[in-house]
């Protein structure tokens, strides 16, 4: 399976399951998996990489960081899309995925993708808001998608729910600052900048949040891209209310996208670009996302250097 990366026209090799997997299904039906996502997280990293003066060096304040300097955090890794294409795209990542198949699929493509080895970090944990035994379950319709259940917390997959494995969860502060074994440290985290962090974990994204507040509350990230569909409406609110807080404001990908004429003015060929005017600090659509992008409000109200890079990822759509 490929998975189609902007701007190079790189193909990233994903590993995935044969039958029964949402995940790998699209990737062999369409060739990608969420692009609308994909491209507005590079295309905000890539913003903020030229934007943010604070993260330039201070020997060479005209030049923007290096992407292998600054870190993604993927916590949900699943079958590693996102942190294929992203360290694919030069960034370095750090990847949280309990599940022992997925772990597997994320190895293979890594090794399967040259130059990835050095730009990724798989670290085998489940994230909550403290440290726990958890269970681990699938829709035994769609193998891939684990759902963590703690102490009665967790999607309900109905009569479909097919136990999984028991998994150790900790919280996102404890595993990046406190590990418990050698085997479990992340010690070229700390030379690279935290730069964002995409969390897909099937209504868990607020108990990652709670487990993480000593990190989020130093790092001051670019962007945090979430899964919003399955969370209830009280831990909506309660990430509206957190990241509003703390200066972000918000997009959903799906809906900040335009059609225009494609290179070359090549007759009856579009492409699909972002429009970054979708950002609002607040509005009713946030209830109604399946997925949200959050980015600080300076970062959007200054506009890319003339002729710099922000604005050249897209995903050319037939």
């Amino acid at each position: 399976m490929t998975h189609w990366v902007a701007e190079k026209d790189r193909n990233v090799t994903l590993f995935g399951y044969a039958e029964k997997d949402k995940v790998s299904r699209d990737i062999a039906m369409h060739g990608y998996w969420e692009m609308e996502n994909m491209s507005v997280l590079l295309l905000l990293l890539e913003r903020a990489r030229w934007q943010r003066r604070e993260w330039r060096h201070p020997e060479s304040p005209s030049r923007p960081p290096r992407r292998d300097e600054l870190v993604m955090l993927d916590v949900g890794g699943n079958l590693g899309a996102y942190t294929l294409c992203l360290a694919t795209a030069g960034f370095r990542v750090l990847t949280f995925e309990p599940m022992r198949r997925n772990i597997q699929a994320i190895r293979e493509g890594i090794c399967r993708n040259s130059g990835l080895k050095e730009r990724v970090i798989l670290l085998e944990k489940g994230l909550a808001e403290k440290e726990e035994t958890c269970t681990l379950v699938v829709d035994k319709e769609n193998i891939g998608d684990g759902i963590t259940r703690c102490q009665g917390q967790g999607v309900s997959l109905g009569s479909e729910e097919v136990r999984e494995d028991a998994i150790q969860v900790t919280t996102l502060d404890r595993a990046l600052y406190c590990p418990q074994s050698s085997r479990d440290a992340v010690p070229s985290f700390y030379t690279g900048r935290p730069a964002g962090l995409k969390m897909d974990v099937e209504g868990f994204e607020m108990l990652v949040v709670q487990g993480g507040q000593g990190f989020l509350n130093t790092s001051d990230l670019a962007v945090v891209l979430h899964e919003n569909g399955h969370m209830p409406f009280e831990k909506r609110k309660y990430l509206l209310e957190y990241f509003v807080d703390r200066g972000y404001v918000f997009l959903c990908p799906e809906e900040m996208y335009e059609w225009v004429d494609g290179r070359g003015g090549k007759r009856g060929r579009k492409r699909k670009v972002p429009k970054i005017e979708a950002f609002a600090e607040f509005d009713e659509r946030i209830f109604d996302c399946w997925d949200i992008a959050w980015v600080k409000k300076e970062d959007v109200e200054v506009e890319p250097p003339r002729g710099g890079r922000g604005q050249r990822y897209w995903l050319l759509l037939d």
